[in-house]
């Protein structure tokens, strides 16, 4: 984060020192490992020059739960007395946030000034999810 906001910080000044607007531009996910991101036919930027919010990776963040959950009864014939389960869910529990990135999804870039760095700022698309309900 602290690289974040270190490069906004530069790129607002040498917008300001060169009157120029920072530039942005459209990118499509080519690859994951390593992370690659087709800006057009002859520009593809490697993991390197990209720089990620939390928008596009996967990250772990702080929740504070409290319930209970229902009775269930286990099928028969598993093995153990147990009938009948319930119990609390309560306090912090840290979780993780699936934002990473897919093969094909569209994004939008922001160039830093005077450098080769791009910045991923978010997904002009849906994003392609995998998980589901049970």
């Amino acid at each position: 984060m602290e690289k974040l906001v270190k490069l906004l910080k530069q790129m607002s000044s040498d917008t300001i020192n060169n009157s120029e607007p920072f530039e942005y531009r459209k990118g499509k996910v080519e690859t994951i490992t390593p992370l690659t991101v087709r800006i057009d036919q002859k520009i593809l930027l490697e993991e390197d020059e990209l720089i990620l919010t939390h928008l596009v990776k996967d990250y772990e963040v702080d929740i504070s739960v409290s319930h209970e959950t229902k009775d269930f009864e286990l099928i028969e014939g598993a093995p153990t007395d147990i009938k009948k389960h319930k119990h609390e869910y309560k306090g912090r529990k840290k979780i993780k946030i699936h934002q990473g990135l897919k093969v094909g999804e569209e994004v939008i870039l922001l160039k830093v000034q005077g450098g080769q760095n791009y910045i991923v700022l978010d997904r002009y698309t849906e994003p392609m999810t995998e998980g589901e309900w049970l």
